[in-house]
């Protein structure tokens, strides 16, 4: 209810209608009303470094699960039970999804991807 009645109150604010507010793409709540929101309240430093503590751990999270669905689904299609070798692929995929994520934390980000044949 505080988001919306703040939507409301940011539509005010900058002169425009609403729908033309909530047009904006999904991460616009997250990273900017909800922000918005914080700084309105008490301690708002405080309150805006444990939400988004709680982003970067829930998709720190996401990950986790990921890594474990490939590693038991790639475990099974082997036929191996070993707890050994099943931490070892654990840490050859971690390995391997940060150095493929590196160049999507430059400037170009996903474009060095998709211009490689050109």
């Amino acid at each position: 209810m505080v988001i919306f009645s703040f939507l409301g109150y940011l539509a005010v604010e900058r002169n425009e209608e609403i729908t033309k507010i909530l047009k904006h793409d999904p991460w616009y709540l997250a990273f900017t009303v909800y922000p918005g929101v914080i700084s309105y309240m008490d301690w708002g430093f405080l309150w805006s470094a444990l939400f988004f503590a709680m982003l970067v751990l829930s998709a720190i999270d996401a990950e986790f699960a990921w890594l474990e669905m490939i590693a038991s689904s790639l475990m099974n299609s082997f036929g191996r039970k070993e707890k050994r070798l099943e931490n070892r692929l654990l840490a050859a995929m971690c390995i391997i999804f940060f150095i493929c994520g590196i160049p999507l934390c430059t400037r170009v980000g996903v474009f060095s991807i998709i211009d490689i044949g050109k």
